[in-house]
This record gives C-alpha cells, structure tokens and sequence, in this order.
C-alpha cells in the first residue's frame, strides 16, 4: 500500500526538484544597446553571469523564425518557420504569426516546453512565438493566449505568482517575452530618445524581477536573457517597389517579407527569366538573388521541403522590399547577421548552476536549446555535454557531475 501511495505521488506532481529555470526574451534588443544605452541592472547581471559578444540570429532575423530556433535549437527550415510570413506547399496556405494554435503542422521541431513537460518538469509560458501550438499532444501545464496589450509588468507579477506556487506545481520552466523594445526601435529608430527611454524602462523592470524572486520566493532560479535578432534604421530612399520589380511576372507566387522575397515556383526557366532580369534592373545593387540549391550555406536552406523558397531575392541593408513607396518606419531586421552585425541580439545566463564573470565570443542561438537542456539536465543533457564543452563550461561542476 505504501508503494502504491508514493507512486501515485510520483504520477500526480511535479518531480522537478531542481533550480527552476527561467527564459526571458526582449524582442528586438541588439547587442550594441548594451553599450550604447548602458542599462544599469543588465550591465550588472553581466558581471554575475555568462555572456557572449552578441547572440547570433539565423537567417532570416526575424522574430518567429529566430524564437522557434531558439526553442527548438535547429534551423528555421528544420523547425518549420521561416519567416514571419512564408508560403507551405503542402497545406496550400500562408503563413501567418500564430498559425501553429489551429495547426500544428506548421511547426516540424519539439520545443523546449514539450521536451520538459514529456520528462515531468512542469512548464510555464507567458507568450512566446508558437508556444499556443500543441505539439505531440502537449501544450505547457501553464500558459497565456497572446494578447498584445499585454503589459510587460503583468508578465513579471505572473512569473512570481509562478514562483510562488507550492513545489508540487511550481514550473521547473518559465518562458516569457517582451516586445516593447522592437516596437519603438521600429517606430522611432535605433538612435531615438524614444528607444533609449524603452531601454531604461525595460533594464528597470528586469532589476525589479531579480529583487523580487530573491524577497518574495524561496527559490533560487536560473536566468537567461536572450533577444531574437538586433535593429537597423531604414530610409525611404533605398525602398524596393516589389510590384515594379516583379512587373514582367505577374503571376509569379511572391510572399513579401520586408528584407526578403520568399518566391514559390517549380518553373525552371520562369525562375531563369526571373534572374535575368534582375540581375538587368536598376536597383540591382540593393538586392542578392539566390535559386534553391544556391543559397549560403550558413542560411542552412539548401534543402527542398514544403517551406524553403525555390528563389530569394535579399535586400542589402538598408533596403527594404514595399509594395508601394510609403513610410514603412523608422528601423527594421530580418537581415543577414553576417553582413550586418546590428542584427546580434543578447545572451546573458545566472544563477546558482552558471558560472560567475564569464565572457565568450559570440554564440549562435541555435546553442540555447541545448544549454538549456543542460540547466534541466534532460534525458540528452549528458550527450550535450560530452559533444558541446562550451555550453558544459558555463556551469558550475555540480550540475555535470
């Protein structure tokens, strides 16, 4: 009877016993903000953790593309979303951000919340790209349909109410995401008073978090602060009209994705005119234009699936593709992190499990996934650390041994 009873104790809580984890995103917060702006409790949290000289985005650097890699730590065309807006032969039908909650097939890649939630660690989520999408069957044990009028305080009171909960249904994982900073960085620019004021709200609100976990809670949690992609100001005069650009096609299948034209189309010669008279136009010198099969190689698209685009036209900072010529504002992202380093987002890790005082070289975001499978020593935790002795040595020896 007794064994019974602690099995059915085992089966009904959270058998999470170790340092909740907690992963915060700030969309849109480039790595030189850090010391453009100097945010006070940011340029603290540095000294008492890990991070790195910019946190690489993939290709493209937009939000849901680089969230999902993020989560799901592979590329955006192994995880299913590759951009904001992008076409899926297979379903016949556009992407647009959210699709995941009333289809799940738009998403090919476990995220973080199933991966902990199939091995008894509780998940949390208060917004995060995708994270409405049952995956496997699962959804997070807590979470929030998205509401963009949302405060970034109401997120942070929740993840203490979180933290607060008795250890039987505390989250051993809490995501949450902030979106402030790539509002006004797109509305007013990355050298506007707007943004700077943005910076020192959200920077405050981060240094209120950790005061709070550490006099309201008694747990002591791990935090990792990471944004999806960096911003670049924009000007009308590098606009690309994408109807004029295209105007000999028209019934070529164009998504339009600001810094990129994603094109469908299994013509080969079509696509051979196409970059013909491209490589002919005036504004020739504002775009690169790659055919499937062709595509750079750390883009990790040279694969032919149901979303990869058979041709993409790239904009060359700081164009930007229109569908007519207008104000489209200030600043933008979306461009090639190798070309450009103001689209380096940020990474900085602490707590009880991560080192102190620890600077690394840039790190790509394809490495939170599994760092974060180390912090809560997931079944593949140990194979992480044995083939990534980078991620293994942000730690401090207790959590590997």
């Amino acid at each position: 009877m007794r064994l019974l009873i602690l099995l059915l104790i085992l089966l009904t809580s959270n058998v999470y016993g170790k340092n909740p984890v907690i992963v915060i995103s700030i969309d849109g917060f480039a790595y030189d903000y850090l010391t453009r702006f100097k945010p006070k409790h940011l340029s603290n949290l540095i000294t008492k953790g890990v991070s790195s000289k910019g946190l690489l985005p993939v290709f493209p650097s937009k939000t849901f593309p680089n969230h999902l890699t993020i989560a799901t730590g592979v590329y955006p065309a192994n995880h299913g979303i590759v951009h904001n807006k992008f076409y899926h032969r297979g379903l016949k039908k556009t992407y647009a951000l959210g699709d995941g909650k009333n289809n799940h097939a738009w998403l090919t890649a476990k995220p973080i919340w199933t991966l902990a939630e199939q091995h008894g660690i509780t998940s949390a989520i208060y917004f995060w790209p995708e994270s409405e999408a049952k995956i496997e069957q699962q959804l997070p044990s807590y979470y929030f349909p998205y509401n963009s009028h949302t405060s970034d305080q109401t997120k942070t009171a929740q993840i203490i109410k979180w933290l607060q909960l008795p250890a039987s249904q505390r989250p051993g994982l809490i995501l949450s995401y902030f979106s402030t900073i790539d509002s006004i960085g797109h509305r007013y620019g990355v050298h506007s008073e707007q943004l700077a004021q943005a910076v020192s709200q959200i920077d405050a609100l981060i240094g209120q978090l950790v005061i709070d976990i550490q006099t309201k809670t008694k747990v002591t949690p791990n935090i990792v602060l990471v944004s999806d992609h960096g911003m670049i100001d924009i000007n009308e005069g590098s606009q690309i009209n994408r109807n004029r650009l295209l105007k000999p096609f028209p019934d070529l299948h164009v998504i339009n994705g600001q810094t990129q034209l994603y094109i469908y189309d299994d013509n080969a010669k079509r696509l051979n005119d196409v970059r013909s008279h491209l490589s002919q136009h005036r504004q020739a010198h504002l775009y690169d234009v790659y055919q499937q099969g062709q595509f750079p190689e750390h883009w990790h698209f040279n694969q032919q699936n149901n979303v990869v685009p058979d041709m993409i036209i790239n904009a060359k900072a700081p164009a930007t593709f229109v569908e007519k010529f207008s104000y489209t504002g200030a600043a933008t992202h979306g461009f090639d992190v190798k070309e450009n380093d103001a689209m380096k987002a940020i990474f900085i890790a602490f707590g009880p499990d991560i080192k102190q005082g620890l600077s690394i070289e840039p790190l790509s975001n394809t490495q939170v996934f599994p760092f974060l499978s180390l912090l809560l020593q997931l079944p593949q935790a140990q194979k992480i650390a044995k083939e990534q002795a980078l991620l293994a040595s942000f730690l401090n020896k207790s959590i590997t041994n």
